[in-house]
């Protein structure tokens, strides 16, 4: 979390520490506005993601999904999204989904787009870099009458359909 290819995109303080790590847990433990996840493979976390902000009168959330950098391009982002958004639908009642991405993250841009997010706004201006630098940040919102729609449960945790 600390290579500064991840923290851009993921908009925390750094460096990362373990203390820093323990008392966000604490602060948010037994809150009823989030529900943080960790993904396993073999007992190692290869993934965190989570769903913050839950707000109970309009049933939406906004998501946030980390890969392991050294995992990437393995497909555990795309099964550790679906986990997230069945979670969200059908554990915890939600009817919207939303995500706000730095516009240069191509490789989240494309996750959202394969579960089927839309494109609902474009914030001029709303990120600076390091540099100096400013960008758009994206908002994606998915409705689970959207992702019912697309009828996932006929495909593999790779977008595949299955035969």
């Amino acid at each position: 979390m600390n290579k500064p290819t991840i923290y851009m995109s993921m908009h925390f303080d750094v460096p990362v520490t373990m203390e820093k790590t323990f008392d966000w847990f604490r602060g948010n433990l037994g809150s009823k506005k989030r529900a943080d996840l960790v993904v396993e493979d073999n007992s190692e976390i290869v993934a965190f993601c989570g769903i913050t902000g839950i707000d109970a009168k309009i049933l939406k959330a906004e998501t946030y999904l980390f890969v392991s950098p050294y995992l990437h391009h393995c497909g555990i982002g795309t099964k550790a999204k679906r986990l997230m958004i069945d979670y969200a639908f059908n554990k915890l009642g939600l009817n919207k989904l939303f995500v706000v991405i730095n516009e240069n993250n191509d490789a989240s841009i494309a996750l959202q787009r394969k579960f089927g997010y839309q494109l609902e706004g474009r914030f001029r201006e709303e990120y600076v870099l390091t540099n100096g630098m400013k960008m758009a940040r994206l908002y994606f919102g998915l409705l689970k009458e959207d992702w019912q729609k697309i009828n996932y449960e006929k495909l593999d945790f790779n977008g595949k359909k299955k035969y």
